[in-house]
């Protein structure tokens, strides 16, 4: 019953399990570390516990409604202890969630007060992903101009990081935007820094692999 330590482990193991690719027990981990850090009002690990759960749940393991409470959650316990990280994170994964659903308004509505708390943080990484994201709501809402705005934001903000992937999939969506529009100049230059900037992230995966296939 020592207090700070089962939260802890609970962490641990729910990062080797997604190593492994056991989805399952990757979340019930995290709500296992979830309750016992709620049980101590360990509101940091809470919130990253529920920051993580709600993320699985917009992608792989695929649950809107789910994945919409556990990032609210993670918003108002962010909100209440401060932290602008979570917060931004949370937000950001909030406007990911409904995108998938073309929600596009509400969508735009969480990018957009993600930005509020990840811009004067300098929270790049979270800023970098919701201007490039708000781009790509603009360009499916046939603004071409202010997507085109967001998308320049967003690679500035990738190249100060060096944010390969960032710059990889923002390349690839203004490609398709330029071939929709038939713009093939346009689409050809974006297109071919997009494979610049993936196959340099491949590279950086092989070799990532390589080092976590010998800890396997």
């Amino acid at each position: 019953n020592i207090k700070g330590i089962r939260q802890k482990s609970y962490d641990g193991q729910a990062s080797v399990f997604i190593s492994v690719g056991d989805l399952n027990a990757y979340v019930e981990s995290l709500k296992k570390m979830i309750h016992v850090s709620l049980s101590e009002k360990d509101t940091l690990s809470a919130e990253s516990g529920l920051l993580r759960l709600g993320t699985i749940l917009t992608e792989d393991l695929r649950d809107f409604r789910l994945a919409n409470t556990t990032l609210r959650e993670c918003v108002r316990l962010a909100l209440l202890s401060g932290n602008t990280y979570y917060t931004a994170h949370a937000m950001a994964n909030l406007g990911w969630n409904f995108y998938r659903e073309n929600m596009l308004d509400s969508s735009l509505f969480y990018y957009t007060r993600s930005l509020k708390f990840s811009v004067p943080s300098k929270h790049i990484g979270v800023s970098t992903n919701a201007f490039g994201n708000i781009g790509t709501i603009y360009r499916d809402l046939g603004n071409h101009e202010a997507a085109v705005k967001y998308y320049t934001k967003s690679l500035d903000q990738a190249r100060m990081t060096k944010d390969w992937y960032s710059m990889s999939w923002i390349y690839k969506d203004m490609s398709d935007m330029y071939l929709r529009a038939n713009d093939t100049s346009n689409a050809f230059r974006s297109y071919v820094h997009y494979k610049q900037f993936d196959d340099s992230l491949k590279l950086t995966e092989s070799s990532q692999g390589m080092i976590e296939a010998r800890i396997r």
